[in-house]
C-alpha cells in the first residue's frame, strides 16, 4: 500500500520540520499542524520542496476539544486516514 498523505502533529520542531521534508522530498503530501503560528521562512528546512499542491499549515491545539473535534472532521473529509 502507498501512502501519499501524511499528517504531521507537531510540525514547528525540529523533528517535525525534518520529517516534512523527508516526506515532501519523497513525493506525499503533507498536512502539518502544530499549536502555534507557522515558523518563518529561515526555519522553515521544508521550504524549497513545499508548495501549495503538495503542503498545507494547520494551526491546531491537541488540547483544546473543540479544535480536535474539528482536525478530526478535516481528516475524516480529505480521507487523511
Amino acid at each position: 500500500m502507498k501512502i501519499d498523505k501524511i499528517i504531521v502533529f507537531g510540525s514547528n520542531s525540529f523533528a517535525g520540520r525534518s520529517f516534512i521534508k523527508y516526506c515532501l522530498e519523497h513525493k506525499h503530501n503533507v498536512t502539518a499542524t502544530s499549536r502555534s503560528k507557522e515558523i518563518k521562512k529561515p526555519f522553515r528546512i521544508y521550504n524549497e520542496v513545499a508548495n501549495k499542491n503538495n503542503f498545507k499549515y494547520i494551526k491546531f491545539d491537541i488540547n483544546n476539544n473543540i479544535q480536535r473535534k474539528n482536525i478530526f472532521n478535516y481528516i475524516e473529509k480529505k480521507k487523511l486516514k
